[in-house]
């Protein structure tokens, strides 16, 4: 017996599986802009820029690897952010 795989659009019995799958595509649809919301936004392009400036100014091809640079970039953009977001959540 070889396995089927069938794919329809089939009317939701109830509400709440109808909810979810709206749930589910609004997450989706959060992490897909996530990425790009937080490279034109924020600081966090020009954090990236410095740190490899400042990698290659010490001489080191390699070392803090790319994740740490990123990881770093990530941190000092929540905090240099986390001043506006505060005045945007109170005006808003």
């Amino acid at each position: 017996m070889f396995p089927s795989l069938q794919l329809g659009i089939a009317p939701a019995q109830d509400p709440a599986s109808l909810s979810l799958s709206l749930q589910i595509l609004f997450l989706l649809t959060v992490l897909s802009l996530a990425p790009a919301f937080m490279v034109m936004v924020t600081s966090f392009t020009r954090l990236i820029i410095v740190f490899s400036f400042l990698r290659h100014a010490l001489g080191t091809q390699q070392m803090p690897p790319n994740q740490v640079l990123i990881a770093l970039a990530l941190f000092l953009t929540f905090f240099i952010m986390a001043p506006v977001w505060q005045d945007i959540h109170q005006q808003a």
